[in-house]
């Protein structure tokens, strides 16, 4: 099973915790997540998200909560989400109870954020759209490059479009010491490789931000022998949908062209940002082909979280979040309705606490839970008066 979706133990642990607090869920919602209401049942509602999946990595740590799994490991900060919102569960259900919660929070326990498109998977399964529909969504992520308690967001785009895609070159297979009988795709790809690099600084506006990254490459086995074909491919970044799009068209119009030029045929295959991707899947490494939008703040959902965070954090600990290209599907649910993505900085040089996201030696700053958990609470109270206005 993909490690995108290897959370069987995890949302177990999360469906035994909302059982035992008495909140009711449902599931399966794309086929490992869980979606509960805590409230009235009624508008307005709130949803709040937690990621829950690991990544292939294998762990480098000493901490008592290390992996046990061998080659996973949560390197992106995933259990430390689903820890604040189970926390924030446990308050919001109290406060229900007490008849303190006026409307619905809606608990989003989301698998396969990395790279399987969890959120897309629990839309087309109506964790959104069931009654009481959602109205404003909120979801946090811890960041090690910030500060220990820092809160970080903005308004508007956040973070980028993000795909991947796949590129063949054919090409006819001769004798290394014979080229003139064959034709060369390892030539026909480095010059197809180096014309991809003007895309960004020739074809798409200076203002806009925009990567395209070739990260592998694979052609023949032996050192005497021109290979019949040549394998490459990378990703695309972009602020938005349509520059990704137009991204997407030259990297394809260049790769054909190129390799005509250099008498090889081509292939390319690019994921969709459409519903159909989740239904397609193209390797074992990746448990379906879908390309991420943009995570685009809403500015009132914004200005919400910043008053909460002020409280909870302090006035003096916002920020604001630096944009980046990297990719996050929790912007399916911002496509759907209006919401925030923000930042917990969690970085404390001290605690072993800075490492990058996605590194073997990534560790979770457990001290940021709590404040998590209560930007959660304080965020679903501050949205549901706004939205009774």
């Amino acid at each position: 099973e993909k490690t995108s979706n290897y959370v069987r133990v995890t949302s177990n642990y999360v469906r035994e915790v909302l059982g035992s607090i008495g909140v009711e869920y449902r599931f399966p919602v794309a086929k490992n997540g869980i979606v509960a209401d805590i409230g009235t049942g009624q508008a307005p509602c709130v949803a709040l998200r937690a990621d829950m999946d690991a990544l292939p990595i294998e762990e480098i740590s000493s901490v008592d909560y290390a992996s046990t799994h061998k080659g996973k490991m949560h390197a992106c900060g995933h259990d430390g989400h689903t820890s604040m919102l189970l926390t924030a569960a446990r308050i919001l259900k109290e406060q229900a109870d007490q008849g303190l919660l006026n409307g619905t929070v809606r608990l989003l326990f989301q698998p396969a954020e990395e790279g399987g498109a969890g959120a897309l998977s629990m839309i087309r399964d109506g964790a959104l759209s069931q009654h009481p529909p959602v109205q404003m969504v909120h979801g946090l992520h811890v960041w090690p490059t910030l500060p220990t308690g820092t809160f970080a967001t903005k308004v508007g785009p956040v973070m980028g479009a993000s795909g991947f895609f796949s590129v063949k070159l054919f090409g006819k297979g001769s004798h290394a010491a014979l080229p003139q009988e064959g034709v060369d795709p390892i030539i026909a790809a480095t010059h197809v490789i180096s014309m991809l690099q003007s895309i960004i600084s020739r074809n798409v506006n200076p203002i806009n931000s925009g990567v395209v990254s070739i990260t592998k490459i694979h052609a023949g086995s032996a050192f005497n022998v021109i290979p019949p074909e040549v394998e490459f491919g990378g990703t695309i970044r972009a602020i938005d949908r349509a520059s990704w799009e137009y991204i997407q068209s030259r990297v394809d119009a260049i790769v054909h062209e190129g390799a005509k030029a250099m008498g090889c045929k081509a292939e390319t295959f690019f994921p969709s940002f459409d519903q159909e991707c989740l239904d397609r899947q193209i390797s074992k490494e990746r448990p379906a082909s879908c390309t991420y939008p943009a995570v685009v703040n809403d500015a009132t959902s914004v200005q919400i979280a910043r008053r909460t965070a002020a409280f909870i954090f302090g006035e003096d600990k916002l920020a604001e979040v630096e944009r980046s290209l990297t990719g996050e599907d929790f912007s399916y649910f911002q496509e759907q309705v209006p919401g925030v993505f923000s930042f917990i900085g969690q970085g404390d040089q001290s605690l072993g606490t800075t490492w990058g996201l996605h590194h073997p030696k990534f560790t979770l700053n457990e001290k940021v839970l709590p404040y998590g958990a209560a930007q959660h609470v304080a965020f679903a109270h501050a949205a549901i008066s706004h939205l009774q206005q």
